[in-house]
Parts: structure tokens; C-alpha cells; sequence
């Protein structure tokens, strides 16, 4: 039996509670193309092909043997038959066996690929082994019932010798000094360190009691109980109506900004009302309040005239800003307190001064908050707040920071300043979002 072969048997029944690996398990070999596989390749399928929870996960999956494809790898001149047999994250993977390297001699290749970048990964027999049993201990951890994230410092640090000595674990060789991937097939706990990830640990099992003998002594998140990922059975918490302008507003500030107004911004345009000799109505008011230290918000998809420059024409209008929804220029106008858009085509559109004035925020947030989604109207969930301004549909949440606009007829443009929001929007409120 392969080193290989043994540790796949001893994932197997860790992962597996009562039920002892069986040699019915193993895959004949019956298809022809099975017999040209490479070694390692060839263990994976004999021995786990059949056991669909190591095969396939969300982390990725081996393809079926039918469809393991066949390829060329060109080199130095020369033509060598490999595989591609998986898809993992965004990267397909590929298996090449006994190919020369520069400075190797004869070595097997597992190559990964995605749409932009080629990675190589040119090493011995036994690390083309190691990342074949990476990949599968890593459908299993996301496969497990019971999925913990190590939130202690201590045990992140020393999880090695900490596992091992006090918990009776055991590594699955792959080279390194202190392994990344260590198991205990007696109490069916599977762990994975990830040093890139920031340092993550993963401790997997299809039993609560297993884990929770760690967890008593050192600090977990949950992130999966029962088969149910933890995240997703949050009630998320419905956005509390904003039903002024002034509340609105502010609220647009505290996503675009990640905080809430402070007092100094509160400050009345005292200035601006003695220079023009009129009161400009609370939100435009505000409006220059909130956004006129901010580059973004005054002068993006739309320029908002600058506090300094606002005057009053001869016909009692007063531009405040143009370029909005495209060629236009944008008047208050003194003696229906209502604002004028005038397009170039002389079209003129008017509306009430608090919806203009909430338009042009989120027009212009667009350009703070960086990460995106497309969302269809019909499938917006009801705890984002709403609102209905000039006949469409527009979102404001504070709750998880996100502030949606009008895309076209049956989508709006979800918007968030970190993707971190935008994700967990749609874990906890099911959000079927699509790329712009």
C-alpha cells in the first residue's frame, strides 16, 4: 500500500463515523483510461473515487472519470501527455507525469490555472502526492457537519504542538516541518492551518462532542452546526424606515463613510444665506453640510456648484449643479422652492427639492463605494428599506451598509464600500447578485 493510499484511508475513516474504510469502495479498473493516469492520480481514484463527500465540496471537485480530460504540455520542444482533472477555487488543475524540468530531471507536474495567471508547481513524487491529499482533506473539512474558525491567538500560534500533545493528533505528512493538515481518526477531527489565509484554522468534524473538547479550552467560531452554516441562519434585522430627508441623508454619509455626521459638520451656511439673501431649503442645506469637504460627492457623475460660487440669476434660479443624469444643468428655483433640470435638448424635468437632493447623494456615492452587484427588483428582500423617488425604487441600508440605485427596468446596482458588506448581504439575506 502507497504512502498515499494509507493516508486517504485514514482521511476516510476520520471523516466517517462508524463506518471502517471497505475494499468495495475501491473503484475497478476497468476504464482504459484509468491505466494511464499517473501514479498518485490513479490513488485517488481507486481508493476515494466512489465517496462523493471526498470527491466534491464548495471548495471544489475532482472531475467524474468519464470526464477527466486529456492535454498537451509543451516543453522544450517536446510534447507530454497530462491530465486535467479538477476544478478548485478559480484554478483548473492539471497533472503531468514524468516530465523533464530544468534542473530536476524527471519529476510529476500538478500545474494550476486560471483565466490570466499560470502557476507551476514543479516538485518531487511526494509533493505532487501532498497536494492531491490537500485538495481532498480540504472537501472533506467543508463537507463536515460540525466546522469550527479558531479565534485563539495562543492555539493559532502553537496549534502544532498544542494538537498534537494535548489533543492526540496526528499529521498527514507533506514535507513541511510542522504539518498543515493534522487529524485523529479515533476522535474524527479533521484541522487545516492556512499560513496565506491570515493565518486560518480550521477544525472539522461530524461530531459536536469532538470539537467542543477543544472549544472548552480555547476561543472557536462556529461557522457550520448540524450541516447548517451558521452565518445563513442569522435573522437579519430589517433597516429601520428613514422617512426625512435629514435622516436620509445622513444615513448616506454613514455608508459612504463608514461613521455617523460629527456635530462640526452640522453647522448652519450661515455665509451662503447672507451672500445670497435667501434660505435655502434643509436638505440642499444639508447637502453642503455633510459633502463639501468630500471630492467625490461634489464632483464625480455629477459637479455640484461649490458653496462659493452659488449665486442668483436674473430670473430667480440659483445653479446648484449639472451633468445630472447626463446633460443637464440644475437650478433651485427661488419662487416654487422646486428643482429645475434642464437638459440640452431644452427638456426641463422638475422635482421636489428633498428627492432631487436625495438622487444626487446616491448618484454621486456611486463613485466612494467601490464594490458592487446587480440585484433584480423582484428579488430585493424586505429588510432593506426602500424608498420610491421619481417612480423607482431606491435602497438605503445602514444595517448592512450597502445603498442600491435604479439600474435599468428590472435590476438595481447594489453598492458597498467594502466587499465584506456586499458579502454579508448576501449570506444572511440569500442575495442572488450578478456582476455589473
Amino acid at each position: 500500500m502507497s504512502k498515499l493510499e494509507n493516508n486517504l484511508i485514514h482521511l476516510y475513516q476520520t471523516f466517517f463515523i462508524d463506518q471502517p474504510y471497505s475494499e468495495a469502495l475501491k473503484m475497478p479498473l476497468t476504464t482504459d483510461s484509468l491505466s494511464t493516469f499517473p501514479e498518485a492520480l490513479q490513488t485517488i481514484y481507486c481508493t476515494i473515487g466512489n465517496v462523493s463527500e471526498l470527491m466534491s465540496s464548495e471548495f471544489g471537485h475532482f472531475y467524474s472519470i468519464e470526464n477527466v480530460k486529456t492535454n498537451t504540455w509543451h516543453f522544450q520542444c517536446n510534447h507530454y501527455g497530462g491530465f486535467m482533472f479538477g476544478e478548485f477555487g478559480n484554478f483548473c488543475y492539471h497533472f503531468y507525469s514524468q516530465i523533464p524540468t530544468w534542473n530536476k530531471g524527471i519529476t510529476d507536474v500538478v500545474t494550476l490555472w486560471n483565466s490570466n495567471i499560470e502557476f507551476e508547481m514543479w516538485s518531487e513524487f511526494s509533493r505532487a502526492e501532498t497536494e492531491l491529499l490537500y485538495l481532498v482533506v480540504n472537501n472533506a473539512i467543508w463537507n463536515a457537519d460540525y466546522l469550527c474558525k479558531v479565534t485563539s491567538r495562543k492555539l493559532i500560534k502553537e496549534y502544532y504542538s498544542i494538537l498534537c500533545n494535548e489533543f492526540g493528533m496526528t499529521p498527514f505528512p507533506d514535507g513541511h516541518e510542522q504539518s498543515w493538515m493534522l487529524y485523529s481518526e479515533s476522535e474524527h477531527i479533521l484541522v487545516r492551518f492556512e499560513k496565506d489565509d491570515k493565518n486560518l484554522l480550521l477544525i472539522a468534524s461530524n461530531s459536536m462532542e469532538a470539537i467542543e473538547k477543544i472549544s472548552v479550552k480555547y476561543k472557536m467560531k462556529w461557522l457550520k452546526k448540524g450541516g447548517k452554516n451558521e452565518e445563513e441562519s442569522i435573522s437579519a434585522i430589517s433597516d429601520s424606515p428613514l422617512l426625512t430627508a435629514s435622516e436620509r441623508l445622513d444615513a448616506i454619509y454613514e455608508v459612504c463613510y463608514g461613521k455617523k455626521p460629527q456635530n462640526n459638520q452640522k453647522q448652519t451656511f450661515n455665509q451662503i444665506k447672507n451672500n445670497l439673501q435667501l434660505s435655502f431649503p434643509e436638505s440642499l442645506n444639508q447637502y453642503y453640510q455633510l459633502f463639501q469637504n468630500h471630492r467625490l460627492m461634489m464632483d464625480s457623475c455629477c459637479r455640484v456648484v461649490l458653496p462659493s460660487k452659488l449665486a442668483v440669476s436674473t430670473n430667480d434660479m440659483v445653479k446648484v449643479a449639472d451633468n445630472f443624469e447626463g446633460d443637464s444643468e440644475c437650478f433651485y428655483c427661488i419662487s416654487d422652492h422646486m428643482i429645475h433640470v434642464i437638459y440640452e435638448n431644452d427638456d426641463t424635468l422638475i422635482y421636489k427639492t428633498d428627492e432631487f437632493v436625495i438622487m444626487l447623494a446616491l448618484y454621486q456615492a456611486t463613485y466612494v463605494l467601490k464594490s458592487n452587484g446587480l440585484l433584480a427588483n423582484n428579488l430585493i428582500p424586505s429588510q432593506l428599506y426602500q424608498m420610491t423617488i421619481d417612480e423607482r425604487s431606491w435602497i438605503i441600508s445602514k444595517n448592512f451598509k450597502l445603498l442600491g440605485i435604479p439600474f435599468n427596468n428590472t435590476h438595481c446596482l447594489l453598492l458597498a464600500k467594502q466587499s465584506s458588506s456586499l458579502n454579508k448581504a448576501e449570506k444572511q439575506l440569500h442575495l442572488s447578485l450578478s456582476s455589473l
